[in-house]
């Protein structure tokens, strides 16, 4: 994270705050608000609180503003769709089970995840569950991502047809439209 400075009338980036150990998507799903159901000092161990859960790599340069770079980091992080906390989402079913659906963006890494769930009552944790999930790639995004990957010659030469193809499709099209509008202004 960077913070702009004034020099000379120029806006320059400053000196970065490099953060370890940051989630690279975080998704907090509960069925109210988090406040309500855990003191701070619990979200903070429990690693719910998303700024708390990012440490500082590396040296911090005197008279900054720590909290500041940690509101930039979520800042950045929820305008990339990489963190969310949607309170009420959780559903409870009959029987003891709930329900959340996580709608994860695309631009979330293809990896290994866990999901922690955390089952709190009266403010006191009582019981967590881990659960491993696994995000992959499907369909035709998977098609060209193992292409591209596999066998680098066939597809330069498929994405360059592609892009021959398209360009004449669009020439062709435009074409046309060029001497239907000169048709109609004569």
């Amino acid at each position: 994270v960077k913070r702009k400075s004034q020099v000379l009338g120029l806006w320059l980036p400053g000196a970065p705050v490099r953060f370890e150990e940051v989630p690279s998507y975080y998704a907090l799903v509960s069925n109210r608000p988090l406040n309500e159901i855990a003191d701070a000092a619990t979200q903070v161990r429990l690693g719910l609180d998303f700024a708390a859960a990012a440490r500082v790599d590396g040296p911090v340069p005197a008279r900054l503003d720590l909290a500041a770079y940690r509101t930039a980091l979520l800042r950045l992080k929820r305008s990339q769709g990489l963190y969310s906390e949607s309170p009420a989402l959780l559903k409870r079913l009959p029987g003891g089970l709930f329900k959340a659906a996580i709608q994860i963006p695309a631009n979330a890494p293809v990896g290994a995840y866990t999901a922690d769930v955390y089952f709190f009552r009266n403010g006191r944790l009582m019981d967590t569950e881990k659960a491993a999930v696994l995000v992959s790639t499907a369909g035709f995004e998977r098609f060209v991502k193992l292409m591209a990957r596999e066998q680098p010659f066939l597809y330069g030469v498929f994405t360059a047809a592609l892009a021959l193809s398209a360009g004449w499709l669009a020439s062709f099209l435009f074409r046309r439209l060029d001497r239907k509008s000169t048709r109609l202004n004569s």
